[in-house]
């Protein structure tokens, strides 16, 4: 009813990982809600959609030393 097509388990862990990563979760609370044994797993698997940190890290600094 929903039009929903059919899909496995494994699309369903991927679809609900990714909507996690979506809301800005930490990589190590995305790591262990996956159940991955290490972090690197994570990033290995999910790193094309985590957020790029250093961007905001830069202009975060950038504010501290100008003050603003």
């Amino acid at each position: 009813k929903a039009g929903i097509e059919p899909c496995g388990f494994h699309t369903l862990r991927h679809s609900a990982i990714a909507a996690l990563i979506a809301t800005g979760a930490h990589v190590k609370v995305v790591q262990q809600f996956a159940r991955h044994a290490s972090v690197e797993t994570t990033i290995d698997v999910y790193g094309h959609l985590l957020h790029p940190a250093g961007s905001d890290a830069v202009a975060d600094l950038g504010r501290l030393i100008d003050g603003s």
